[in-house]
């Protein structure tokens, strides 16, 4: 059920924002802070009282967030929303909008390969960097660093949203993830984790671009299903990449996964470049 929030809190935002690409990235910061601040929040709570602690304070939590944002966020009838809606579209761009869709289905395998081995690849090579800290704290502290470097690329994404040309920067920003999924392949220690840094950050940063997107490919009574087809892509077609990439954790090493994530993102630099086209 959590995942019904994302094509219904993005198409709010992209109804009401009217600095769209800003709001994007506003928005994605505070996702990325819930990300890397969850797991040690619950793995804290699980520790000082018990694992139940841990649900029951986001139960609670979530209760209190449904009613504030009943309270705080204003309704409006079917009248208003047709008058007052933000970043309106009259026409779906289809060419475009299946482009974009290729585009980041090929970002979230990319993406679910990367976040699901990088807690065993630090944990497995980062032997010589920082010895006094155990694998097991490394597997978990090293990637919160990664998604918290994220904060930073939806800064950037936000930024270059705003003022460059929307669908070369998602490009841009497919072309940088590449080499850098190659780099937390063939690197260790301190190098890996400079690398994948960087990785969140590039990761990242397509988030505000690629939700402002698909507000403008989409006619704006539809965007609620525009996002939710590109989330079930990017999430659910894209979570296959977790199971291909233990078969390749399995035959050639944890290691070799990320430079096939890397690969898989040469086709999406294609289907990027046809969003321009179309667009």
């Amino acid at each position: 059920f959590c995942s019904i929030y994302h094509p219904a809190g993005l198409t709010l935002i992209s109804h009401r924002v009217n600095v769209l690409t800003k709001g994007m990235a506003v928005h994605g910061i505070f996702g990325t802070v819930g990300s890397a601040a969850g797991p040690i929040m619950a793995t804290a709570l699980a520790a000082l009282i018990s694992w139940r602690a841990s649900y029951a304070f986001l139960g609670i939590f979530n209760m209190l967030l449904a009613l504030t944002t009943l309270i705080a966020i204003p309704k409006r009838d079917k009248h208003d929303v047709e008058e007052k809606t933000e970043n309106k579209v009259d026409k779906t761009n289809r060419p475009a909008l299946i482009y974009f869709y290729i585009t980041n289905m090929l970002m979230g395998m990319a993406y679910y390969g990367f976040t699901t081995f990088m807690p065993t690849h630090f944990a497995e090579n980062t032997h010589q960097f920082m010895p006094f800290i155990s694998d097991t704290m490394k597997a978990g502290v090293f990637p919160t660093l990664v998604f918290l470097a994220g904060i930073v690329g939806q800064l950037i994404g936000g930024r270059l949203g705003s003022l460059y040309n929307r669908p070369k920067m998602l490009m841009l920003i497919v072309a940088v993830n590449i080499p850098f999924l190659l780099f937390m392949g063939y690197s260790s220690d301190m190098w890996l984790v400079v690398f994948s840094i960087f990785m969140g950050m590039a990761y990242f940063s397509n988030q505000p671009i690629s939700n402002t997107l698909i507000a403008e490919f989409t006619h704006s009574a539809s965007r609620g299903l525009g996002y939710g087809i590109s989330f079930f892509l990017s999430f659910g077609i894209g979570s296959l990449a977790a199971g291909f990439g233990g078969f390749i954790a399995e035959s050639q090493g944890v290691a070799a996964v990320f430079p096939v994530m890397g690969f898989l993102l040469i086709p999406a630099l294609f289907t990027s470049y046809m969003i321009i086209k179309k667009s």
